[in-house]
């Protein structure tokens, strides 16, 4: 399983110049272990989820290593834009259920969700211990991860197909 790791600080463009666009304090990234290319002494490669392209060298500084965890956004429109995404992916289950479709992926987004939005943090390991009672796969509940920790830092701007994040409440 690749090793997963935060951006501990926001990585740049000008820091990095091989990047296409600046990263943020927070991202969720995944060691890529196997790689003929040449990285440089103080940096790693890295990838957006687990043993997938494309890989991007980020220095070694920049991450830290071990249980993954997401701390809910003191933004109150973005917490209100989670509420409505919990919502949305607790009727998608119901939906899934009824027509006999594999549910997984929804239900480790909404345990995900769940815990971040009562706990106000989720921890990969609590809630990966959680679901393997259901039996749950990990790279599953990896997926999870990456799509609620870039909702929170990004509204979602790395998450590509679904329905992305829903529009915020109008005042």
């Amino acid at each position: 399983m690749a090793k997963q790791g935060v951006l501990t600080r926001s990585v740049t463009r000008e820091e990095c110049g091989w990047l296409e666009a600046d990263l943020p304090k927070g991202k969720m990234v995944y060691e890529y272990e196997y790689t003929m290319a040449e990285v440089s002494h103080n940096g790693v490669v890295v990838s957006n989820s687990p043993n997938t392209t494309p890989l991007y060298e980020v220095p070694q500084d920049a991450v830290v290593w071990g249980s993954v965890f997401i701390k809910l956004p003191a933004d109150t429109v973005r917490v209100a834009q989670l509420q409505r995404k919990l919502e949305e992916y607790k009727q998608r289950l119901e939906a899934e259920k009824k027509r006999g479709d594999n549910y997984g992926d929804t239900m480790c987004k909404i345990s995900v969700l769940s815990t971040l939005l009562t706990d106000h943090q989720a921890s990969f390991d609590e809630v990966r211990s959680k679901l393997e009672i259901a039996g749950e796969s990990v790279y599953r509940l990896e997926v999870a991860f990456h799509v609620i920790s870039d909702y929170c830092f990004t509204g979602g701007e790395h998450v590509f197909g679904g329905t992305g994040l829903p529009l915020p409440p109008r005042q």
